[in-house]
């Protein structure tokens, strides 16, 4: 009898005896949602990267965009990451408190007066964004006019192709128009892009994107080209 006793205070006197893990923040987490007060303003393919040896750095899809120091508590459950360059909001906001819950992690601190939370989750890669997708080459297949009610194919004569270059440069040939070049912007929270025309008088023009494999589909959404939809294909080479 006094062994079963002991034998269970043992086990009870193990449990407890535990170590207790840190709750691990290091590694590469993508940003699933950000909620500012009662508005959802979650950027797109938003990632940070937190290294072991005190730093992080944070960006886009591709593309790096921040890169500093953090202090992480863990007895507060804070982490106050602090820019190299650029702006550094903890001075302003101060740290975030942390819950790290297996492969998800949230940040919660107040922002001018608001509740501001993020939640994170574990990625193995970088995200890509619809700036990443969208580069390269792509030929026009099929259109759908406004107050059209379907798409149609697009004949030989009106070979419409787009390269979208990294440097934010694209260049537009057509059969009817021949070749124009302008500016592409990204928006940071919709997949949205605006093309602006170099050719002085041609209007700026803004799309909805949707990718599937190996297509883009543009959707209007300006005044000029309201409606209309363009289905592209992508290509690996110019035609002959």
């Amino acid at each position: 009898m006094k062994l079963k006793i002991n034998v269970a205070l043992f086990a009870l006197w193990s449990i407890f005896s535990l170590p207790t893990y840190a709750q691990d923040i290091t590694g590469l987490w993508e940003v699933i949602n950000v909620q500012v007060g009662e508005e959802e303003m979650t950027p797109i393919a938003r990632w940070t990267r937190i290294n072991e040896n005190g730093t992080f750095e944070s960006g886009n899809g591709w593309l790096k965009s921040s890169f500093g120091t953090y202090d992480y508590n863990e007895a507060e459950k804070s982490f106050l990451p602090t820019e190299t360059e650029g702006l550094q909001l903890e001075s302003e906001f101060g740290a975030f408190k942390v819950e790290v819950m297996d492969e998800e992690m949230i940040w919660k601190r107040e922002e001018n007066g608001e509740p501001v939370t993020v939640l994170l989750s574990r990625i193995d890669e970088l995200p890509k964004a619809p700036a990443d997708k969208i580069i390269g080459l792509w030929m026009l297949t099929h259109i759908k006019d406004s107050g059209a009610s379907d798409t149609r194919a697009i004949e030989e004569n009106e070979l419409k192709m787009f390269l979208i270059r990294w440097d934010r440069i694209y260049r537009e040939m057509s059969m009817a128009e021949g070749r124009k070049t302008g500016y592409w912007h990204m928006n940071a929270h919709r997949p949205q892009v605006t093309m602006l025309p170099h050719t002085e008088g041609d209007p700026a023009e803004s799309w909805a994107l949707a990718f599937s494999p190996g297509k883009l589909t543009l959707t209007g959404i300006s005044d000029s080209n309201r409606d209309i939809e363009m289905i592209f294909a992508r290509q690996n080479k110019f035609p002959d």
